[in-house]
């Protein structure tokens, strides 16, 4: 995550569902966005990510380009390179950056480009134009000779596979694989639920499309697009929102998420602030945590209450109080595991609730919840086991365990993508571990969104750092 810092009350939703309007999501990122006008804003923002009017199947910089909008990838190359593949690399490196909106994050001594994908709304909401065209597009599209995707989606995650991770026998996703495909199948939810709805996947207009997936989803939704639970647990999980809804002043309260993306926080963390989940939701990211951080992989803000309320006020000076959208903050957490055995014992541990959520100095009453409402165990390495839900040892929040791959995720059937993921999965699980600095002789590669040492995650903890929405920010504000 960069080190630029947001300025407080910059950006301020009077409600809920501004967030979805252009005129809010415009003003995060590049000068450039608030410059556009609206009429053409959309086909801009997708060609400026496309680095042209079309997009084309099978061309590995523009599918990495785009997944990278979403999911915070980073490209790093290969070293030891002979001089051709050398010369691919530095090509793909430069176009990223010169033509599909890439960060340059600095060059190495051996002339290596080292780019980035910050958090940046627009791209990410053009990213998704680009993954879920319009019917018209669609028909236009053509099919790439050997892959065997019904749709641009699929087809993206096969190239990705097939020209991205083309080495099965080096591994740089040493210890990030299983939250790689996990900030996937989150984002697959996501997606899955935006394409449930009629109009979206039926209309030709970007404007709509775009305002559509700026939408924030309950929560529940997107539970029921990662996993089918029975009844008993169902109940449980239904019970622990109402729980954290019934604590708001706000009538009809609900449990909104609202992540079009992901973005990647560079310290470990003991607490994090409401004013900072706050501050997430209404940009529309999704966090990684850092590499080291024990008990959980990632946190999804969640805002609690009513989407037509009120949530911020303005006096004669501009100042905005927005007191009543931080106090509404919560997040769910979680935690990817990719290891053949079955993790029984992690709802053993407090901390796989998530770090403490601070209390607001300025607020009469304590956070919604003391750690988060819930965590999803994305334990995609053990084998098919039917999911099930628990409560995390000393704490209210809940586990919901999600064991194997082939008996959760209706997600990628309604996307239509659960044979490209599968692959994708399975190219991943099948490279070994090799030299974090990618010395080899293989083509070029991407790297997880971290620059890995020798530790691991949850082996050692760390005394880690509280999270304020003035200590650790998003990027290109």
């Amino acid at each position: 995550m960069s080190n630029v810092r947001p300025q407080a009350n910059r950006q301020s939703p009077a409600s809920g569902y501004e967030v979805a309007d252009l005129v809010h999501i415009q003003k995060y990122g590049r000068p450039l966005w608030i410059s556009l006008a609206p009429s053409r804003f959309w086909p801009t923002a997708v060609a400026k990510l496309l680095g042209t009017s079309k997009f084309v199947r099978g061309v590995a910089t523009t599918c990495f380009n785009v997944l990278a909008s979403r999911l915070a990838l980073e490209y790093m190359p290969t070293r030891g390179a002979d001089q051709t593949t050398f010369g691919q690399q530095a090509t793909f490196a430069r176009d990223a950056v010169d033509r599909h909106m890439r960060i340059l994050d600095g060059v190495d001594q051996d002339a290596v480009l080292r780019i980035s994908s910050p958090s940046e709304p627009v791209l990410a909401v053009a990213a998704s134009l680009v993954m879920m065209p319009t019917p018209i597009e669609a028909r236009r599209d053509q099919h790439v000779p050997l892959q065997s995707a019904v749709n641009r989606y699929g087809s993206m995650l096969e190239t990705l596979k097939t020209m991205c991770l083309v080495s099965a026998d080096v591994d740089i996703l040493r210890g990030m694989r299983g939250e790689l495909l996990t900030r996937l199948l989150l984002m697959t939810a996501w997606d899955a639920v935006k394409l449930r709805d009629p109009t979206f996947a039926t209309t030709e207009d970007l404007a709509l499309k775009a305002q559509h997936l700026l939408q924030p989803v309950r929560l529940e939704n997107i539970l029921e697009a990662l996993v089918t639970l029975d009844p008993p647990a169902s109940a449980k999980v239904r019970d622990r929102i109402s729980q954290i809804c019934a604590r708001v002043a706000a009538q009809d309260a609900s449990a909104w998420v609202h992540y079009t993306h992901f973005d990647v926080l560079n310290v470990e963390v003991r607490e994090i602030s409401s004013q900072y989940l706050w501050y997430c939701w209404k940009r529309g990211v999704a966090i990684q945590m850092a590499h080291p951080q024990h008990g959980i992989d990632g946190i999804i803000p969640v805002f609690v209450g009513n989407l037509s309320s009120h949530l911020s006020t303005s006096d004669n000076g501009g100042h905005h109080d927005e007191s009543v959208a931080i106090s509404s903050m919560t997040y769910i957490a979680w935690e990817a595991k990719n290891k053949s055995r079955h993790n029984i014992k992690l709802a053993h541990d407090p901390k796989h609730a998530g770090p403490l959520l601070k209390d607001d100095e300025n607020a009469d009453q304590p956070s919604l919840t003391r750690r988060g409402l819930l965590t999803i165990l994305a334990d995609i390495g053990a084998s098919d086991t039917p999911p099930a839900v628990k409560t995390i040892h000393r704490t209210d929040a809940l586990q919901i365990w999600l064991q194997g791959f082939g008996l959760s995720y209706p997600c990628l059937d309604t996307l239509q993508i659960r044979q490209a993921v599968t692959e994708l999965r399975a190219a991943v699980e099948s490279r070994t571990d090799f030299d974090v600095y990618n010395r080899i002789s293989d083509p070029m590669d991407l790297d997880a969104p971290a620059r890995l040492d020798s530790g691991g995650g949850d082996e050692q903890e760390t005394e880690g750092e509280t999270v304020d929405t003035m200590d650790v920010s998003l990027s290109s504000d």
